[in-house]
């Protein structure tokens, strides 16, 4: 810009080059503010070397390039415009790339806990179909052998321990958070009042929470509320997960809920908090969660089964922890 306007045109030159700097600086904060592709560029950087070093191979042939020609030449300002295009271009691959990727890799992510749920609760519905047959066999023994009787319930006291200890109050003991813990013993002890059929998956230890710990438990609270507010009074059960990645904290819940002809978009809008539209408190949770870069939150509404689904996911910070 300052070799083609001259020395003449310096404060010119240097004025229209602050201002496609701010331009620029202006659009990538804007994209990033809609798909958040920053946080994610640096949240999975390993996967971005190739494309990284692509881009920057494309940019310093353009500098060549721009170097073999005189900048007073009509050709200079010609491949000027061509080198911004390109790097727009550039641009807006990336975001593309890094989107496709990480899409891949949740739907990998998914997939697995949604195999180990299938798996856990595939046993459970084993062992319950099983239990009968225990009981007979421990009445007959009993009837013939008390010490055998002993020895058969130790065996079994430890089936029944493994099995249905373990799904619910049992996987609290995951959570290091005692607060974090608390939300959780809360609900399900209301479900338990309620008669509310809940499946709660913590399959392994959650140890960190990657924003302030008051939001993500009011967050908790939200999602959790929401469903049992709204869920359909079937046998329908509530399903939560948790699940800390090597990379983040995932949560999701999901709810059989009642038909509504709200969008999405208006789900999360402030007033629409009644229980005979819903979306309560999800207002507040989202305008909680946008002030967290690192954090990500996804609500989907299935109108073919009705199926309501929440998935919050917090990337992992170093300066945050459960305590």
């Amino acid at each position: 810009m300052m070799d083609y306007l001259g020395k003449r045109h310096l404060g010119t030159a240097s004025f229209f080059a602050l201002l496609i700097a701010f331009i620029f600086y202006l659009l990538v904060k804007s994209i990033d503010k809609q798909t958040r592709f920053l946080n994610l560029l640096f949240t999975y950087p390993t996967e971005h070397y190739f494309g990284g070093i692509c881009i920057l191979l494309s940019w310093g042939v353009i500098y060549l390039v721009l170097g073999s020609v005189h900048f007073r030449s009509s050709n200079y300002l010609l491949l000027s415009l061509l080198s911004i295009v390109i790097s727009f271009f550039s641009l807006f691959f990336s975001i593309m790339l890094i989107s496709f990727q990480v899409k891949e890799r949740q739907h990998q992510e998914s997939l697995q806990l949604y195999q180990i749920n299938e798996e856990y609760y595939h046993h459970l519905e084993e062992f319950k179909h099983d239990y009968k047959s225990l009981l007979f066999s421990l009445k007959i023994t009993l009837q013939e052998n008390k010490k055998e009787t002993l020895e058969f319930l130790e065996i079994l006291e430890d089936h029944s321990a493994a099995i249905f200890e373990k799904p619910q109050i049992q996987q609290l003991t995951n959570i290091v958070s005692p607060a974090v813990r608390g939300v959780f013993l809360k609900f399900l002890e209301k479900a338990e009042s309620e008669k509310i059929p809940i499946q709660v998956v913590i399959p392994v230890e959650v140890k960190t929470i990657p924003i302030d710990l008051v939001v993500f438990i009011r967050c908790l609270s939200i999602f959790i509320s929401n469903a049992f507010d709204h869920r359909v009074a079937d046998q329908s059960p509530i399903t939560i997960n948790l699940l800390e990645e090597k990379e983040g904290l995932r949560f999701s819940i999901a709810n059989k809920a009642n038909p509504t002809n709200l969008t999405l978009s208006e789900m999360v809008k402030r007033g629409k908090t009644s229980k005979k539209n819903g979306g309560l408190g999800l207002y507040s949770a989202k305008k909680m969660l946008d002030v967290y870069e690192n954090a990500e939150l996804k609500i989907e509404f299935s109108k073919q089964n009705h199926y309501f689904f929440v998935e919050m996911y917090l990337a992992s910070r170093k300066s945050k922890s459960a305590y």
